[in-house]
């Protein structure tokens, strides 16, 4: 240590110093120090470099010592928006000085585990079909653009290829963040090459406006080797890439075989910074497994019955191992399985809590081992000045937090998952078996909230599971008053984020984001259970290629800041599972209260997990005899839903097991509730067997007999049409429909329906009438 002390003051006596601050410069820097919440605020609101520029203002108007004096207050404030403001002035500053030092800052902040949460925005161009399909033929590779942003620590990368006829291409793009997040974004795209040609051609110009960044050419190799060496940053701060990768990596092999297993490149030591340090790296976990996908393979080994594999994904010394030999724990758990039938085990819910060093105790206990002393912590602070000092610097700092004692610390993961199975009888219970915090009985699905301990086995070179806790066994044993304040914090926490997402732009979100924002605010009026069928072919591609124009091109906010809106969807996700769980506790400790089974069926229709609405309401049916026929109608309609998802999965035998389940829980509904509405959905799910229909029509004439609402006649009618249309007695089937178009012109597909009936029987001109009616419908 005290060799490098001397290398400092040998170094430090070369350098050539930055102007040093007077009293008045520290003065102005403490007073904007107040300010830089506000500014990050303006920053993440900002959807372009001006925007970004104008919130720095007050910054660039003091003098240049007091900027050096605010960026070095803001490197020990440890906060993401300190850091969102470093990576602005890294970004913007005019001044090169003032770029060192907030890059100089921000790697402090890195040592410290604290990165920007926002992004310079950098124009790209703004593809509407994310997630299309690639064609066919990945053909041969045409162009490569890159732009010359590495300073900023984010790339932009766009790759092309062209098919054999040299009509049509492919486009992959990423956005390539080597900091911290690696993979940060991705999109691809498919359609004529002449269009590409326009977008990229747009993109460009877009570019030469704003002046500061270029894009340049770049080989198929050099753009690989980039993409290896972000993939590597994911691995090394155990980031994912981004979703949309992650879900296509199969189509990008396609056209990038290299990518299926990225290598450390002698590149990536220059990239973080250090290249005298090849052995440092080494001691980063940078290809091995991450915890998150520890604990997934876990569970997927063992809710497959795979308990072979899940025995060696275990420590060693695991207490769920329980001193067993694999041969002893694989025949416990096949015993087990033979009397509980586990099936179709469900991930809701995996995130990497954070390492168990971040305490303040275990923190302080590193310090006192590989620190000799706080004076030369300080010296590295005060003497970050020049290049050299800036490498040795990282180099301290990283040495303090990844030598072999804290490289692979342990991690937590928290898990809410859920799994179908029998209960078994008491004594029987597996160690790794937590308790359920809601079960539907009638489908044996149990929900869980676990967290696992993930250890480094230095022996094996891999990460495996030390233990899991019950984390709602824990909270069963607090108070009700603490439960409902954990809840309440819980929900503010989820109206922060939702507003944050609204405040952002609806315009400019996907279908499905939109529809995952505003599902509570339908589930607090009428669950919607119809989906449409968004097929997307190729007329639909020529029409997005036809509406591309040069303001499509867009900045990055129109197409890469949707990373941050994904983590915020994410966090609702999660907030609202943990809500979930508050929820069933405070309903085991006062199952009789009523008012706690809605909030927990609200919570259920925002994750879109309608087999915890069905279970809430079999509950409901089960304790309130008032409401058990309107409890289990919806459960019919729950389950129904479920059985749908499932047929779009192909789990064929799986939906019809639902379906069948849905017909009795309907038929319990009509015993507890002679009603109308119990005799319609009886008919429409006999309907559905196309073989009952002597039944079906008793079921429609008891619902006439029950004094329908005329909502109910509606459906009635349209019960009466779908029966005569499975018949074949056309005419009759179009009276019925008529009759419904009569009651309700609006009446979801029922114009679509009248004209195909009325072209079968060869009523041409009424028929155009009612199909153009629909198209306007």
């Amino acid at each position: 240590m005290a060799h490098k002390k001397d290398h400092h003051s040998s170094s430090s006596a070369k350098k050539q110093k930055a102007p040093s601050a007077s009293p008045e410069d520290m003065t102005q820097a403490q007073q904007q120090l107040a300010n830089y919440p506000q500014i990050a605020a303006a920053l993440r609101e900002s959807t372009d470099p001006a925007q970004a520029e104008a919130a720095l203002t007050d910054i660039a108007a003091l003098p240049e010592g007091a900027q050096m004096a605010l960026l070095k207050m803001l490197a020990r404030e440890n906060t993401t928006d300190a850091a969102d403001v470093l990576a602005a002035l890294n970004a913007y500053s005019p001044v090169k000085e003032i770029r060192k030092e907030a890059r100089r800052g921000l790697i402090q902040l890195e040592a410290t585990r604290t990165y920007p949460g926002w992004s310079p925005p950098i124009v790209v161009p703004a593809f509407i079909d994310r997630a299309l399909e690639l064609s066919s033929s990945p053909g041969r590779f045409w162009q490569g653009l890159i732009t010359d942003s590495r300073d900023s620590g984010e790339m932009q990368l766009i790759l092309c290829w062209e098919d054999e006829n040299g009509k049509d291409a492919n486009m992959l793009g990423f956005l390539l963040e080597f900091w911290h997040d690696g993979v940060k974004d991705f999109f691809m795209h498919s359609g004529r090459k002449r269009k590409i040609e326009e977008q990229i051609a747009s993109t460009r110009s877009q570019f030469v406006r704003l002046g500061d960044v270029r894009m340049i050419d770049c080989s198929l190799e050099e753009g690989t080797r980039l993409i290896q060496e972000a993939l590597a940053v994911n691995k090394r701060f155990n980031t994912k890439p981004h979703l949309d990768y992650r879900r296509n990596i199969a189509q990008i092999q396609r056209l990038i075989p290299e990518l299926e297993e990225p290598p450390l490149t002698p590149n990536f030591q220059s990239l973080l910074g250090f290249p005298d340090f090849p052995s440092l790296l080494n001691e980063i976990d940078i290809l091995g497994l991450q915890a998150e996908d520890t604990v997934e393979d876990f569970l997927d080994a063992w809710g497959d019955k795979e308990y072979g594999a899940a025995y060696e994904i275990l420590a060693d010394d695991s207490p769920i191992r329980g001193g067993l030999s694999a041969e002893e724990w694989f025949d416990r758990r096949l015993a087990w399985a033979e009397q509980a039938h586990p099936a179709n085990v469900e991930f809701n819910v995996v995130r990497l809590v954070g390492d168990l060093a971040d305490d303040e105790e275990e923190l302080e206990a590193i310090d006192d081992e590989f620190a000799d002393d706080e004076e030369e912590l300080e010296a590295v602070d005060d003497e970050l000045a020049d290049d050299e000092e800036e490498l040795e610097a990282v180099a301290e700092a990283e040495s303090l937090s990844t030598t072999d004692a804290v490289a692979h610390l342990p991690q937590e993961v928290e898990v809410f998952w859920s799994i179908e199975m029998n209960d078994v009888p008491s004594g029987q219970e597996l160690p790794e078996l937590p308790m359920a915090t809601a079960v539907f009985a009638r489908t044996g699905r149990h929900w869980f909230w676990t967290k696992y301990t993930v250890v480094w086995d230095e022996e094996q070179g891999e990460r495996r599971i030390q233990s899991m806790t019950d984390e709602w066994a824990a909270v069963l044993q607090l108070p009700e008053a603490e439960i409902e304040s954990r809840l309440n914090g819980v929900a503010q926490r989820i109206q922060i984020l939702t507003h944050e997402l609204q405040q952002a732009g609806r315009d400019d979100e996907e279908p499905g984001d939109e529809d995952e924002l505003d599902v509570l605010d339908e589930a607090a009026e009428e669950v919607d259970l119809e989906e449409d069928d968004d097929e997307f072919d190729d007329a639909d591609l020529d029409d997005a290629d036809d509406e591309f124009d040069e303001e499509n091109a867009g900045y990055l906010a129109g197409l890469f800041d949707e990373t941050e809106r994904d983590e915020t969807l994410r966090e609702i996700m999660e907030q609202t599972r943990r809500a979930l769980a508050y929820c069933d506790a405070l309903i085991a400790q006062s199952p009789s209260e009523r008012s706690l089974y809605e909030p927990a069926q609200l919570q259920a229709v925002l994750v879109q997990d309608w087999a915890r609405v069905a279970a809430y309401l079999d509950q409901i049916a089960g304790r309130f005899p008032e409401e058990r026929g309107t409890a289990l109608r919806t459960m019919a309609v729950m389950l129904a839903t479920v059985a749908a998802e499932h047929a779009e999965q192909d789990l064929e035998e799986e939906g019809e097991r639902l379906l069948d389940l849905a017909e009795a829980v309907v038929r319990d509904a009509i015993v507890a509730e002679d009603v109308a509405l119990g005799h319609i959905m009886l008919a429409q799910m006999l309907l559905a067997n196309e073989t009952k229909y002597d039944e079906v029509e008793s079921e429609l004439r008891r619902a006439q007999e029950l004094a329908p609402s005329q909502q109910d006649e509606v459906l009635i009618e349209q019960g009466w049409g779908l029966l005569a249309e499975r018949q074949a007695a056309y005419p009759e089937a179009l009276q019925h429909y008529l009759r419904v178009a009569e009651f309700n012109p609006e009446y979801p597909s029922i114009w679509l329906h009248i004209g195909h009936l009325q072209r079968v029987l060869d009523q041409d001109d009424e028929a155009e009438v009612s199909l153009k009616r629909s198209i306007e419908a």
